[in-house]
């Protein structure tokens, strides 16, 4: 597995999370969807860096 792979599931798995702890606890909850939503994104830098071949 690359790093972008690596990054955009563990950022799934903790962005699911935070939407399961929502429920109960508003803010812990909050936090973690964000966090998870920042590693889903920066996933997406190593993706769209790896599709794009420089010459």
């Amino acid at each position: 597995m690359t790093k972008a792979y690596v990054l955009f599931i563990g950022g799934l798995f903790i962005f699911m999370l935070g939407v399961f702890l929502s429920l109960q606890w508003i803010v812990v909850g909050t936090l973690f969807s964000i966090a998870g939503g920042l590693f889903m994104g920066s996933s997406s830098y190593f993706l769209g860096k790896k599709a794009v071949k420089r010459r």
